[in-house]
């Protein structure tokens, strides 16, 4: 009765730990992913934010003009530091999802929520299929 029950145990822990490390991975491509699109946004690089996404689900055209109005709100180009606020991800047949949020500071004290969503298929496609970026008021804990 115990072995089984440790077994069981042991099952659950080793799942635990794979499961960790392969959001982790995740997490680190996620975090890539970010870093390329902020940084083609920070350069007012269109063509370079667009090579990010999956172009079969992204139509150029409506990506440009969103990719203005991101521009608008951005401003010019500076230095920026982020912190990922949040990770999750959805499972669906041949496809995972992963949300991730980040916020980001830049040098003029400038702070934007940013949501990257990345599609990861099974066939090995994978890219951004949704961008958002909005401003922040950060709080200091007094």
């Amino acid at each position: 009765m115990y072995k089984g029950a440790i077994a069981i145990v042991i099952l659950l822990l080793l799942s635990t730990f794979a499961g960790c490390k392969t959001m982790k991975a995740a997490d680190q491509k996620t975090d890539q992913l970010f870093e390329q699109v902020v940084d083609a946004i920070n350069e007012n690089d269109m063509e370079a934010a667009y090579a990010l996404t999956i172009q079969e689900l992204i139509d150029k055209e409506k990506f440009a003009k969103d990719f203005d109005a991101i521009q608008a709100l951005w401003g010019e180009e500076m230095d920026y530091e982020y912190v990922q606020a949040g990770i999750k991800m959805e499972v669906e047949p041949g496809l995972k999802i992963y949300i991730a949020t980040y916020v980001v500071t830049k040098g003029d004290d400038t702070n934007f929520v940013v949501t990257i969503s990345r599609a990861e298929y099974k066939t090995g496609q994978e890219g951004i299929y949704n961008l958002n970026i909005q401003p922040a008021v950060i709080q200091e804990a007094a």
